[in-house]
């Protein structure tokens, strides 16, 4: 690489000065590429953090940061965002009977919620079996629809069990809230929701619980 610098002489004339930057620009493109590498890692550091390894879903930090986002920022759109907290039903038996590889599957078809819902906003595992998701709506009663459609969604699942096709029902309990601007953050619903989903698991599970603060 040549730099060439034309400068000004007395005389209204001018000098062109020619310096070798090869060693400068090896130097400048080694440094560009080591950047962009460090960008990469930092990324995929980043998507790691932020992402369930099993499901592919949120992880817990990132779903509950994302909850407190929505939470911090409440507007008129916010007022059909419900907060929603799903546990598998007898996940042990699933594990029991079918094997913990079926068991991951299991829980990666309920994680698969998100894609095929798209009032689903996010949604993320907060850990085994249970999940927490953010979902959108235009009415209060819809939430109970809502939850027949997913219910309906997880009961048609199959999958390879010893060479077979198996189906593999899975149900689902879950406790919701509506949220307000009166709502800080989810640590402070977080007890709420979980008698919410006590209560679901109550009735005989595969049930939702609405509540109302």
């Amino acid at each position: 690489f040549i730099k060439t610098t034309d400068r000004s002489l007395p005389d209204g004339g001018f000098i062109s000065v020619q310096a070798d930057v090869t060693t400068f620009k090896s130097i400048e493109l080694e440094l560009k590429i080591k950047n962009d590498e460090l960008e990469a890692s930092n990324s995929n550091l980043l998507a790691l953090v932020n992402t369930d390894t099993l499901t592919g879903s949120l992880s817990r930090r990132e779903i509950i940061n994302q909850t407190n986002l929505r939470l911090f920022n409440y507007n008129s759109d916010s007022a059909t965002t419900f907060i929603c907290v799903i546990d598998v039903d007898d996940f042990k038996k699933i594990n029991d009977e079918f094997g913990h590889y079926i068991g991951d599957k299991a829980l990666k078809r309920v994680a698969a919620l998100r894609h095929d819902f798209s009032c689903i906003k996010h949604f993320g595992r907060l850990g085994g079996d249970e999940f927490l998701m953010l979902v959108n709506l235009l009415e209060k009663n819809d939430i109970i629809e809502f939850f027949n459609k997913i219910s309906d969604f997880l009961a048609e699942t199959s999958f390879v069990v010893a060479g077979e096709i198996k189906n593999v029902p899975i149900t689902i309990s879950c406790g919701g809230i509506k949220i307000n601007k009166n709502m800080n953050s989810f640590e402070d619903l977080y007890n709420d929701i979980s008698q919410a989903l006590i209560v679901s698991k109550s009735k005989g599970k595969n049930n939702f619980n609405f509540i109302q603060l």
